[in-house]
C-alpha cells in the first residue's frame, strides 16, 4: 500500500500558494478543491468493501502551470458503488486534484503525479434526504502517488483511503484502507474499522 505523505504535500502546497501570490494580475490563481462536507461516517463493520463500477468523468477540472509544477483541480468522477456484503446500491463521487512537480521538492519527485481526492458514497435514500448523519452515507479522502496522470493516461491506481473520526468523540468510528483499480477509479474500496480509544471494535 502506498503511504500518504501529508506533511510533504502540505509543504508543496505552501510553495504553490506563494507562487500564486506572486502571479501577475489577470492570471487566475488555482483554487483548492472544496473541502469535503463534515459528514460523520456510519458505523463500520470490521471490514467494509465497495465495488466501483461504470465510472464517468463528470468534469476533467482545470489546469494551472506554476513554477513548482502543473496543478489540475476540480476534476469530478462518479461511479456506481456496490457493497461487497450486500445492501442497497449507492453512488460514489469524488472531487480530486492532480499535482505534477516540475522539480525535486521535499517529498515530491519530478515525473510522478500526486492525486488527492475528497469522496462520498451515498445510497439513494441518503442522497434524496440530504442526510448528514445517515448510515447510508460515508465520506473520506483518497491519496495516491502515480507514474502517470490518470486524467490523460491509463494504468493501475492504488491509493490510501481514510474516513476521519467524527467530532462527537467516535460515535461513528473511523476507518482506513485502500483503493485498487484503474485510472477511471473503477475498482475496489476496502476499509478496516478502527475502534475509538477506550472502546472495542464492533463485531
Amino acid at each position: 500500500m502506498l503511504a500518504p505523505r501529508p506533511a510533504a504535500w502540505g509543504a508543496a502546497m505552501c510553495l504553490a500558494v506563494l507562487a500564486i501570490a506572486a502571479t501577475p494580475a489577470g492570471t487566475p490563481p488555482p483554487a483548492r478543491d472544496p473541502a469535503p462536507e463534515a459528514t460523520p461516517a456510519p458505523a463500520l463493520k470490521e471490514i467494509d468493501e465497495w465495488r466501483l463500477e461504470d465510472s464517468v468523468l463528470v468534469t476533467p477540472g482545470s489546469a494551472v502551470e506554476m513554477a513548482e509544477g502543473r496543478f489540475t483541480r476540480g476534476a469530478v468522477v462518479r461511479a456506481a458503488a456496490r457493497p461487497a456484503r450486500g445492501g442497497r446500491p449507492a453512488t460514489f463521487e469524488m472531487t480530486f486534484s492532480v499535482f505534477a512537480p516540475s522539480h525535486a521538492q521535499p517529498g515530491l519527485t519530478p515525473g510522478r503525479y500526486y492525486v488527492h481526492g475528497a469522496w462520498t458514497i451515498s445510497d439513494r435514500a441518503a442522497a434524496a434526504g440530504h442526510a448528514r448523519h445517515s448510515a447510508g452515507r460515508i465520506g473520506g479522502s483518497l491519496n495516491a502517488e502515480l507514474a502517470f496522470n490518470p486524467l490523460v493516461a491509463t494504468g493501475p491506481v492504488r491509493g490510501v483511503v481514510a474516513v476521519p473520526m467524527s467530532p462527537d468523540g467516535g460515535r461513528w468510528g473511523a476507518a482506513r484502507g485502500e483503493f485498487t483499480g484503474d485510472q477511471n477509479f473503477t475498482g475496489l474500496i476496502r476499509l478496516a474499522h478502527r475502534a475509538p480509544a477506550g472502546r472495542g471494535a464492533r463485531s
